[in-house]
């Protein structure tokens, strides 16, 4: 480790800031609307160091809070902040900390301001699009894997899928496992594609939009170097869909369909295709609507469960969360007792 510690936020220096904590100069400005942000001015001293930039923050947020969102400021690590406590900050790296401090304070989650979240040991890209994946979740995955199998091929339908937390640890941790994620949200389906083709980066990660009840049109297949545009008719008859791994995938560029929705049914790739044969894909989906008679071998899901007029709505991160992934009627269980109803119908002899 240098002792620059440079990032794409700004480096750590051990040369005097442009200024202090007691500066109060040029007032910070959000980097994405460029409104004047709200935020906390720490009053400290002139040459405020690293461990002196903490210790003012305390006592507005929790330490924790604190050093995560310092972490995020100077693209630091935890062990970085606690090897080099004397390093002093620049102007452009306080004015963003305190912009931030004012942020959490207001009750904004961490995990969009950062931009990202762990769970079950990889990192997430989250935002406010999504639902904040949550550590209780990790048990739902866990009870997943103790179900299927790790040296055959089997099939997983994820049920309002969000970030793609659920279904993209179960494809990792699982490489034969072919798995369709669902959510009514294009949005949502548009970051759990991004975070498949970061956390997955041998597997295609296509964002298909299943075809209503006798529809038409033109999909893309995702193939070596480009795709094909076929009807949706044709696609439909085939027994067996492979996506082939692309070479735009596979150096992290984005492919033709990773930012628009494709109308295409989906297939489960051949049983025994192994790693690299359409393992896992994402469609929008209002829970089983169109899926048609698709059945799976587990179907797993962490929908809505809060009842509308819960007061808890309004309090802490939730307040900042998409009510459609947090609501689930008037008494919390329409979801629950939907999916309850339904999930025989696409279950597989002997599936969970």
């Amino acid at each position: 480790m240098t002792a620059d510690m440079a990032g794409s936020r700004g480096q750590i220096r051990t040369a005097t800031p442009r200024c202090s904590l007691e500066s109060r100069e040029s007032p910070c400005r959000s980097r994405e609307s460029g409104d004047p942000a709200s935020s906390i001015k720490l009053d400290a001293e002139s040459q405020p160091t690293i461990a002196q930039a903490l210790q003012r923050a305390r006592e507005y947020l929790s330490a924790i809070d604190a050093r995560l969102l310092l972490q995020h400021v100077l693209n630091a690590s935890h062990a970085q902040l606690a090897t080099h406590p004397e390093r002093v900050m620049t102007q452009a790296q306080l004015c963003d900390f305190e912009q931030l401090l004012g942020r959490r304070e207001a009750g904004e989650p961490i995990a969009y301001m950062t931009g990202i979240r762990e769970f079950f040991g990889l990192e997430f890209e989250v935002s406010p699009d999504v639902l904040i994946p949550r550590p209780e979740t990790e048990l739902l995955v866990e009870l997943a894997l103790e179900r299927l199998p790790d040296d055959a091929s089997c099939s997983v339908l994820d049920l309002g899928t969000g970030s793609g937390a659920i279904a993209i640890t179960l494809a990792a941790h699982r490489p034969f496992a072919q798995v369709l994620a669902v959510d009514a949200s294009k949005e949502a389906l548009l970051v759990a594609n991004r975070n498949s083709r970061r956390l997955l980066p041998f597997t295609p990660t296509p964002t298909l939009n299943l075809p209503r009840q006798g529809g038409g049109g033109r999909c893309l297949l995702p193939s070596q170097g480009g795709g094909k545009m076929l009807p949706v008719a044709e696609v439909a008859t085939r027994r067996e869909l492979t996506l082939p791994v692309s070479n735009s995938h596979n150096q992290g560029q984005r492919s033709p369909n990773s930012s628009e929705e494709v109308a295409a049914p989906y297939s489960l790739p051949p049983r025994g295709g192994g790693p690299g044969w359409g393992r896992i894909a994402f469609a929008r989906s209002d829970w089983f609507s169109r899926l048609g008679d698709r059945c799976f071998d587990l179907i797993i899901a962490n929908p809505p469960y809060i009842a509308a007029t819960d007061v808890h709505l309004e309090q802490g991160d939730v307040r900042f969360e998409p009510r459609s992934a947090l609501v689930g009627g008037a008494d919390g269980l329409q979801c629950i007792r939907h999916i309850v109803t339904h999930a025989c119908e696409h279950l597989k002899p002997g599936g969970w």
